[in-house]
């Protein structure tokens, strides 16, 4: 008995350092993903590279996106017209700035191959925030074929 509570004193007495070290490990507020229907196509610089956005609050008040703050990457450098892309189209009611705890905001755009994807190669695409940042996708661009 005497030997069993030694052991029990010696392994809180070890552990005790260790729960001090012990980090939480939060999750961020705002989640973001980003797709493409078409991870392989063919060089052609008309065509539109469609790109779907997702961006979540897992947090459990309103969050502010910082909207002003979302860039497009494309192999790790910033599309300069960023700011109008995401601002051209349809978006919600309210904009983009809020986000209520629980809801999300789903969307698509449109890159011109010729101008974004302009030659054949690999491309890693991405988008951040100031809150976020997505896992990049990557697009694979061939060469036209005659």
């Amino acid at each position: 008995m005497l030997n069993s509570a030694r052991l029990s004193l010696g392994l809180v007495v070890c552990l005790l350092p260790l729960s001090g070290q012990v980090k939480s490990q939060r999750r961020p507020e705002l989640w973001a993903a980003i797709g493409v229907a078409e991870p392989l196509v063919i060089e052609d610089p008309d065509h539109d590279l469609n790109i779907t956005f997702a961006l979540v609050n897992d947090g459990t008040k309103v969050a502010d996106t910082n909207f002003a703050s979302w860039e497009i990457l494309i192999n790790d450098r910033k599309v300069p017209e960023s700011g109008f892309i995401f601002g051209n189209g349809p978006g919600p009611v309210g904009g983009w700035g809020s986000l209520p705890s629980g809801e999300f905001f789903l969307f698509g755009k449109g890159l011109r191959m010729g101008k974004y994807f302009s030659k054949p190669g690999i491309y890693q695409v991405t988008w951040k925030g100031a809150k976020f940042r997505a896992i990049p996708v990557v697009v694979r661009v061939l060469p036209r074929r005659n």
